[in-house]
């Protein structure tokens, strides 16, 4: 089966970041890795709703997901203890599982090289993800990249609201990501501005939420 890529977003208590954040490296990051999950990345938002904290998660599959959560729910002793005392800092955690694209393939995450991620949730017109996978893996990323946007992955959403795309894109700087949002037409002979035009036709909203990496290094 296909890999599985969860995105879990916790939003946190006034305050409470650089707990949460410790909390997840030192004990959260090591039972997972234990039971086979590699914890990709470790965010926190500066842009948009503020006091989240944004972590990517892989697994093997829909199974091993399953066993994992199983095995965390059931978490007795000290490494249950800290579970508790990180869910503590949190007023909600939503987890939302991922297909990634068949069809778009973007650069290799960076947590050092980089200072400001995107993470953008588009809620797609019904039956539009075959053309919108194709405008933006074929159409909009190569032309991002010369601009200073870098795509590392396009994905799927299998739960929650159907119809849902999740993008993850990396820029040096607020001023690389500013840089790639000139205003339409703003940019002559822009084949991007098009391509942008028209994937913007098929979708019904977005979310967007900028974020720094957090301490943690895969």
């Amino acid at each position: 089966m296909s890999a599985l890529d969860v995105l879990v977003i916790a939003s946190l208590r006034p305050q409470s970041w650089r707990e949460y954040e410790t909390l997840t490296i030192d004990r959260a990051i090591p039972v997972l890795a234990d039971a086979g999950a590699e914890v990709v990345g470790l965010w926190y938002t500066i842009i948009g709703t503020l006091d989240e904290a944004v972590t990517l998660v892989r697994y093997r599959d829909l199974a091993h997901w399953s066993d994992v959560e199983a095995r965390l729910a059931a978490a007795t002793g000290a490494t249950g203890e800290t579970l508790d005392r990180r869910a503590a800092l949190c007023h909600a955690e939503h987890a939302t599982l991922l297909a990634p694209s068949a069809l778009a393939k973007g650069v290799a995450l960076d947590l050092d090289g980089r200072a400001i991620f995107a993470n953008r949730i588009q809620q797609l017109a019904p039956g539009a993800w075959p053309e919108y996978e194709r405008i933006t893996a074929t159409e909009m990323w190569p032309r991002l990249i010369p601009r200073g946007g870098e795509p590392v992955g396009l994905w799927r959403a299998l739960t929650g609201e159907a119809n849902r795309s999740v993008l993850l894109t990396q820029y040096e700087d607020l001023a690389a990501w500013e840089g790639t949002h000139p205003a339409p037409g703003s940019v002559p002979d822009d084949a991007a501005d098009e391509a942008r035009q028209r994937r913007k036709r098929l979708l019904l909203s977005e979310q967007v939420r900028l974020m720094r990496p957090g301490r943690y290094r895969p």
